[in-house]
């Protein structure tokens, strides 16, 4: 028992482990186009399959008045526009199968994640094996 337990611990984890990848070295397109470090949120959603856009946070680096312990109306700190930060997260799948999930850092995007694709059925024995022809002896 605890053998196939330790044996399904590590196909789970092994099937859904995802690696940070380089976008300059990697060619994941959607809709035939590549995905790039210029890549925005709207591109994504709208050229991936099954685009999602998972997570939208609107929040404010540094302290104000809901971060002081008694603050509010009385205790108030200046907050500029500068200090906003929004963050998106973008699962989606390319062309050839793979799923990522890509960040953005104030509509920047800052890393994808990848799960490559199923493996397909290995086509090229069966092709290989059709040309050898077996020799005729005489």
């Amino acid at each position: 028992m605890r053998k196939i337990s330790l044996l399904l611990i590590m196909l789970s984890t092994s099937s859904w482990s995802m690696s940070t990848v380089n976008l300059s070295n990697h060619t994941y397109k959607c809709s035939g186009i590549p995905i790039t470090k210029l890549s925005t949120v709207e591109q994504l959603t709208k050229n991936c399959k099954n685009a999602k856009l998972v997570e939208r946070e609107d929040t404010i680096s540094g302290r104000n008045s809901d971060d002081i312990p008694g603050g509010g109306a009385d205790m108030t700190e200046d907050d500029s526009q500068s200090n906003l930060v929004m963050l998106d997260k973008v699962k989606f799948f390319s062309d050839n199968g793979s799923y990522l999930i890509c960040y953005f850092k104030n509509d920047v995007l800052t890393k994808c994640k990848a799960n490559p694709p199923q493996p397909t059925p290995n086509t090229t024995s069966a092709i290989i094996s059709n040309q050898i022809k077996p020799v005729e002896s005489k």
